[in-house]
This record gives structure tokens, sequence and C-alpha cells, in this order.
């Protein structure tokens, strides 16, 4: 259940709002990879992601091939069972493309002037990590602005009972007040997407909502802020907190769990 000492989470997007800033046809797509790294190479996969991912993906951004790139930092929780340490977010212009074949990748990383190979480039990310998980994800709400490098996320992961349901929910109860709060510069946006794929009854969570905000202060003193209550009752006067999150979420979802995360690296298309 949400509360307001931890909010509803862009990507997971936390920044699908970069993408939706090219306005297509569908809700943006994106596609997410979750990356454990090996034990013993943190440091150095924070070098290479700065050294070489960086400019892979800046170069399949000035491709036209992606809108966006994240790199997300886990901050809460953290360790060896975490399921991610980084999550790595692709936003695409339109439907998502088929996976590059390798002789694409290597003419991307010539392009980019990393100084590496298409088998160099994988052996290293073999060296120093491993996708734990994947899959696509569609944006269907957002309001405010997109995230920043160094920008807070909170992702909470839901299940649904009915994805369409819980969307129109979010955006008849969360979607508008998200609005004021932004403006408040209380936080900087918010999203709920739905994953497409994997899918299917057995997945833990089907739709996350995110909460960007614009530094680690505004997220620990968001719940003190004394704005809240009175902007609440600004946009939802005949809802109280309390019905809309004990009445009215449960009958369309189930919050599995809630992390912190950190916008550790963004590229986004010139406009």
């Amino acid at each position: 259940m949400k509360k307001l000492c931890l909010l509803p989470a862009v990507v997971f997007g936390v920044v699908c709002a970069v993408a939706s800033a090219q306005q297509p046809a569908s809700p943006p797509y994106f596609g997410v990879n979750c990356v454990k790294v090996k034990p013993g190479k943190s440091a150095e996969f924070g070098k290479w992601t700065k050294d070489t991912l960086h400019k892979y993906a800046q170069a399949r951004v000035d491709s036209g091939a992606l809108a966006a790139w994240i790199l997300l930092r886990a901050v809460q929780p953290s360790g060896t069972t975490n399921e991610c340490d980084y999550v790595v977010s692709a936003f695409y212009p339109g439907t998502p493309p088929k996976p590059l074949e390798a002789e694409e990748v290597d003419a991307l990383l010539k392009k980019s002037g990393a100084g590496v190979s298409v088998d160099q480039y994988r052996e290293k990310i073999n060296e120093l990590s491993e996708l734990a998980t994947s899959g696509i994800w569609q944006q269907m709400a957002h309001a405010g602005s997109p995230g920043l490098k160094g920008s807070y996320v909170v992702i909470n992961f839901n299940k649904t009972k009915d994805a369409q349901k819980w969307i129109a929910t979010e955006k008849k109860i969360w979607m508008p007040f998200a609005e004021e709060l932004a403006k408040q510069g209380i936080i900087r946006g918010w999203e709920a997407d739905l994953r497409l794929v994997p899918g299917g009854s057995d997945v833990k969570y089907d739709g996350v909502t995110v909460d960007v905000y614009p530094s680690w202060d505004a997220y620990f003193n968001f719940t003190t802020n004394p704005k809240l209550a009175e902007l609440w009752q600004k946009v939802h006067p005949d809802l109280t907190f309390e019905t809309a999150f004990e009445d009215e979420y449960p009958k369309v979802s189930t919050q599995v769990r809630t992390e912190l995360w950190v916008i550790e690296d963004l590229v986004a298309a010139q406009k």
C-alpha cells in the first residue's frame, strides 16, 4: 500500500518523459536491463561505464535509434543478495527495434570513439557483470519533468489485478497530485509504466510507478513538508488520502516492494 512516507515510484523512467517528448503515436516503449556487478568489480565497472558505456550510448542516441538512455545505480536495497546493482534503460522513439547484430554494434563502437571492438566490448561486460533480468516496458502516464543526473528515484513495484484499471486509477488519483508536487518543486516528475514482456501470471510485478526527486534531502524531507495536506485537498477535495490508498488502490493492485535509486548517467537526444 502506498504511504506518504514512501512515495509511489521512471524508469523506471524515471525519465520516460524524455522519450515522450518525441510524441510517438503510442505510449513510449523502453527496454530495461537489470545488471549485477561481479564481486570485487564495482570500481572497475563504474569506470567502464564512464569510459566506454557512456560513449556507446551516446552513439546510439546520436544515430536516432534511441530517444534517451539512462543508467540507474541502486541505493537501497544494496548488497550481495540484491537483484540489481544497476539498471540500464533504453528509450525508443517508436516501437522497440530488434536486437543489434554484432557488426552493427561494432560500427557504433567505432563511431563512438570508445576504442574497443564488439568482441572486446562484450568480453569486458562479461568480465565485470552479468545480466540478471531484462524486459520491455511502456510508459502509460507521466507528470512533471524528466530526471537529471544525480536525481534520486523511488520505484514502487506493483502486481496489478487489472492492468488497465490500475493505470486508470493512477491517472485519476496520483497523476494530478504529482503534477501539483512538481509545480511546487517538491518532486521533479512522476510516471506509471506497464511491463509488456516478460508477462504472465507468474511474474512478481508487472507495473511500476516512479517518483523523481531533485536531491537526497528532497526525498527524505518529503513527509515533513507542510504543503502536502493542502495540495492533496486542492487536487482531491472529495477524496481523503486514507480512502484512496486503503480502499481504491487495493482493488486494482498490490505493492510488492519499493526501492531507492540514483540517476548515475543520462544521455538524451538534442531537441
